[in-house]
């Protein structure tokens, strides 16, 4: 299966653009792979950046709304123009995956028959790790989160999920909580399946520390994260 990755990129994260790409062009994966780079707003220098790579393995998709779309539509409008056995993983912008084998060992791990997988990571103001297995004999919607980044799934059950799940009660994307929102039916659809994720305990992703000092985002969050647990999968 070939590997594609997405970033959605928000604001000016100039001082990672280095470690993003580094990270991703230091793998040693034998298979194919292409990057998907999805703006929503960020500064006209950056933009420059990123449409000028290597257009056989990087895709830029420009934000021409003058609005703010939010990582999770973002991803979705770049999940619906990818097609055919792909293994979709999910970088954001201002983070960056390490370690030259990353690739390798989530691809061998989906072959051997685990549609979702993710990574240990490292939150680098703490060094801590926010991932961990989950127990896939419980509902997910009931299950504390643990499938942080480096998140990975099979864009087979992607495409069988209503996008309905992506949207809140006013049938919007959702602009917080986007990991909860797109992993949790995806989990929920791989059970469904008779299908069990896979929890890598080695670290391949490395979380740059961000603090909502007025708790505005936070409290956003936390709205959304009950809606979405609450109203459960939506087939």
């Amino acid at each position: 299966m070939d590997i594609n990755l997405i970033i959605p990129v928000f604001g000016d994260h100039s001082d990672n653009l280095e470690a993003l790409l580094a990270g991703i062009e230091c793998q040693n994966f034998t298979g194919r792979y292409h990057v998907h780079i999805a703006e929503d707003i960020i500064p006209k220098a950056l933009r420059d950046k990123y449409e000028s790579l290597d257009s056989s393995r990087y895709t830029f998709y420009p934000n021409d709304t003058g609005k703010q779309l939010y990582a999770l539509k973002n991803i979705c409008r770049v999940l619906d123009s990818i097609q055919g056995d792909s293994i979709i993983g999910i970088v954001d912008g201002d983070d960056y995956l390490t370690g030259a084998n990353c690739f390798q060992k989530v691809h061998d791990t989906h072959e051997k028959g685990f549609p979702v997988v993710w990574t240990a990571n490292r939150w680098d103001i703490n060094g801590l790790n926010h991932s961990g297995p989950l127990d896939d004999a419980r509902s997910v919607y009931d299950h504390p989160w643990v499938s942080s980044h480096f998140r990975t799934f099979s864009l087979a059950l992607y495409k069988d999920l209503s996008p309905v799940n992506f949207t809140n009660e006013d049938g919007e994307f959702f602009e917080k909580c986007y990991d909860q929102a797109l992993m949790l039916p995806l989990i929920h659809l791989c059970h469904l399946s008779g299908g069990r994720t896979k929890y890598m305990p080695d670290v391949h992703y490395i979380y740059r520390g961000r603090i909502d000092h007025k708790g505005e985002g936070r409290k956003l969050q936390l709205k959304y994260e009950k809606f979405i647990r609450s109203r459960g999968y939506v087939s």
